[in-house]
């Protein structure tokens, strides 16, 4: 089959699993196979178009195009032992196969970084969360109004709903920490 052919065939009433099939492959290599000669699908219209550079190889045989992509088989000859051979070929398929971008190492030092940070922040509030269960449970607590900067206020009330705490426990440890320090 030619890929003329494949692309009429596809733009009409066949679909890539139905066409897979038929050259006993599997629908995600074809679609690979028909994106790396050129060919792009649009959602909008439904159809394959060439989007590549030059003339569409039209008159390209099919099989001799997923033959180059086909990988190599493992060799049919009995083994003398059950641990399978991995060729020096089939190592660097992989790792070639396996290898992260710039992009995806970006991400993921983005979310180790992230994570690192949560990390800390986790054992602070297990800290500041285990302070204020020491806390002593006043049976009348006492009623003082503060005065604070609107961005000390502001930081304050996020603190607090980030770490699922009370304001008055914040302030009520930051005073503490403040008269322990001070008072020598």
């Amino acid at each position: 089959m030619l890929v003329g052919e494949m692309i009429e065939q596809l733009n009409g009433n066949e679909t890539t699993t139905t066409l897979a099939k038929k050259l006993g492959r599997s629908k995600q290599t074809v679609q690979k196979m028909i994106k790396s000669i050129g060919y792009e699908f649009s959602n909008k219209t439904k159809l394959w178009t060439f989007e590549g550079e030059g003339e569409p190889p039209l008159h390209t045989d099919v099989e001799e195009l997923l033959g180059k992509a086909r990988k190599p088989r493992k060799s049919s000859t009995p083994s003398t032992s059950n641990k399978s051979t991995t060729t020096t070929k089939q190592v660097e398929d992989n790792n070639t196969y396996n290898a992260l971008t710039q992009d995806e190492i970006s991400t993921l030092r983005a979310i180790i970084k992230q994570y690192n940070e949560t990390a800390t922040t986790l054992e602070v509030d297990n800290n500041l969360h285990s302070r204020i269960i020491q806390l002593e449970a006043d049976d009348k607590p006492t009623r003082k109004t503060v005065f604070l900067n609107k961005e000390v206020a502001s930081q304050l009330d996020d603190f607090a709903k980030r770490n699922r705490v009370n304001n008055s426990d914040i302030v009520e440890l930051a005073l503490l920490d403040f008269i322990a320090k001070y008072s020598k």
